[in-house]
């Protein structure tokens, strides 16, 4: 075989096998510092002092 056609052999296998790890890696380890978590939504609870008797309309 010519030696142009192995290099081109070896770089097309080389290219091959960086796909596939890049396909097997999960996109948060390609983006990097860019990826943001998305951070739960903690909801302070509600303290409501109001009595039923407050809402109701005065006579």
């Amino acid at each position: 075989m010519p030696k142009w056609l192995n290099a081109l052999k070896a770089r097309a296998i080389k290219l091959h096998e960086t796909i596939k790890a890049l396909d097997e890696m999960p996109m948060r380890m390609i983006q990097g510092e860019f990826y943001e978590e998305k951070k739960a939504e903690v909801r302070a609870p509600r303290k409501t002092t109001t009595s039923v008797e407050d809402l109701r309309p005065k006579r």
